[in-house]
């Protein structure tokens, strides 16, 4: 294919997604259905990061891209987190906002990465949902490799925006609590959407992933790609957003599988007890001590990097609560990512994890798994799951799983646990607050979700489990409930 009429064909469909709101595209012609017009245009939409990553500009009527890239404040609504005057001040006004827990996070003019970065997904995979298979220079077979891809991050991306635009998933109640439009066309000409409820979303992307993910390709040669084994992982987790942890087990266990026995990329845990000193005498920044890159990164199954805005070299905008940091334990190498700043502050923040994979990763993955595996009893293989885990993590003969975690629910609740000290200060915890909400196990948990900024103290409610859209997306949509 002519590199150059590529280039065209994908800066016009980039250009589309940059949306304000992205309930109302720009006015730029022909609709983003008609771009693509053979098998290798629709491929390449696959492989073109700008429409499927986690980043979001903000773009002029006039076609103008602002130079800086849209934060997620998702972060900042985590427990682990701690500020003063000083960080108070470096942050950004709807960081502040989201530390806070405030009903209305955004200014007037605000994107919002947590709607946009999705849609703007949505759009390149609806693209080729809608043309791929009418293409007449491809196998049958190939077309629906490059649509079943598709449709497993299409599921992805809805499943990531009803985290944030709608309530937790609760039988009783799914059916009325509205979430967001479930966009399946890549249209320019709508001017306005319906929002779905929480149960018609969970249903979709559940369904989608349930018939798409065992017909993707079962290698890959790129970690930006779906692939089954990743398809499989982000079903799992899926199925445990809606707490159907057998079902999450059993498409872990085909994950597991193809893994172990099918990946054409190299998946495996790094050894910190090894490489942490080699990252340490590398040190540069940006990126400063981070995992490599993820093109290079064995823990990554699937790659979606997104900022970390709480972290920072010259302006930390948290820190980490004294009592999480003390989770911790002796020889827990996962420490070394925090620093006190020379003792200058009592508090700990993270200096050097700038970017975090919101994809699949596998330490996630193994945890995830583990969860599974102990509620549903399998607590033999969970605790191999984790220790597998912790054995990459200390330093020689202090990653044994504690003495005092003997019941299944004391398992359960050390894994959910792990997975905090694996992700401290990522935003993970977010979907872990949202998930464990009302589940019995874990309601003491909700005495630390608070957030002290050197003056106030602030509490979580349920009702901020669900973020209010920006005023960008309600210009469009004056009719929607925004409470």
């Amino acid at each position: 294919m002519n590199m150059k009429k590529k280039n065209i064909i994908i800066t016009l469909a980039t250009t589309m997604l940059m949306l304000q709101g992205c309930e109302k595209f720009l006015d730029v012609k022909p609709k983003g259905r008609d771009l693509a017009t053979n098998f290798e245009h629709y491929k390449g939409l696959l492989n073109n990061g700008s429409g499927i990553e986690f980043s979001y500009e903000r773009v002029s009527e006039s076609g103008y891209r602002y130079s800086t890239l849209v934060d997620p404040v998702w972060q900042f609504f985590c427990d682990e987190l701690i500020a003063d005057e000083i960080l108070t001040g470096n942050q950004r006004i709807s960081q502040r906002n989201a530390f806070r827990w405030l009903d209305n996070i955004f200014e007037p003019d605000d994107a919002c990465l947590e709607y946009g970065a999705f849609y703007k997904q949505l759009y390149t995979y609806n693209v080729i949902c809608n043309g791929v298979m009418n293409v007449t220079d491809a196998t049958h077979e190939e077309k629906l490799e490059v649509l079943s891809e598709a449709r497993v991050g299409r599921a992805y991306a809805f499943m990531m925006l009803a985290q944030f635009w709608g309530k937790p998933y609760n039988e009783a109640t799914a059916h009325s609590d509205l979430c967001v439009p479930l966009t399946l066309e890549a249209s320019t000409s709508i001017s306005s959407y319906t929002r779905a409820t929480v149960k018609e979303i969970y249903d979709f992307f559940i369904k989608e992933l349930e018939e798409a993910a065992p017909l993707v390709p079962e290698y890959t040669q790129h970690r930006r790609r779906i692939y089954r084994a990743s398809a499989y992982a982000i079903l799992g987790r899926a199925y445990m957003f809606v707490y159907n942890y057998e079902k999450a087990r059993n498409a872990f266990a085909i994950a597991e599988n193809l893994i172990e026995n099918n990946s054409s990329i190299t998946i495996e845990l790094y050894d910190y007890h090894t490489v942490m000193p080699v990252w340490q005498a590398d040190f540069t920044w940006p990126r400063g001590l981070a995992l490599p890159d993820g093109i290079s990164n064995t823990q990554i199954i699937l790659q979606r990097d997104i900022m970390v805005p709480i972290a920072g070299l010259l302006s930390p905008r948290v820190y980490i609560k004294p009592e999480y940091i003390a989770l911790y334990t002796e020889g827990d190498l996962r420490k070394e990512f925090f620093t006190t700043r020379n003792g200058i502050y009592s508090n700990y923040r993270m200096e050097y994890k700038l970017y975090h994979n919101e994809g699949v990763d596998y330490p996630a993955f193994l945890l995830m798994y583990a969860e599974c595996l102990a509620r549903t009893g399998n607590t033999t293989k969970a605790r191999e799951l984790v220790s597998k885990l912790r054995q990459h993590r200390f330093n020689p003969g202090f990653g044994e799983i504690p003495s005092n975690v003997v019941s299944q629910d004391d398992l359960t609740r050390f894994i959910v646990e792990e997975r905090l000290r694996e992700y401290m200060s990522t935003g993970h915890r977010w979907f872990d607050i949202r998930r464990l909400w009302n589940d019995p196990l874990f309601q003491d948990l909700k005495a630390n979700y608070t957030h002290f900024d050197g003056t106030d103290t602030y509490t979580l409610t349920e009702d901020r489990l669900v973020m209010k859209f920006p005023q960008t997306v309600m210009n469009f949509n004056p009719g929607w409930d925004n409470d």
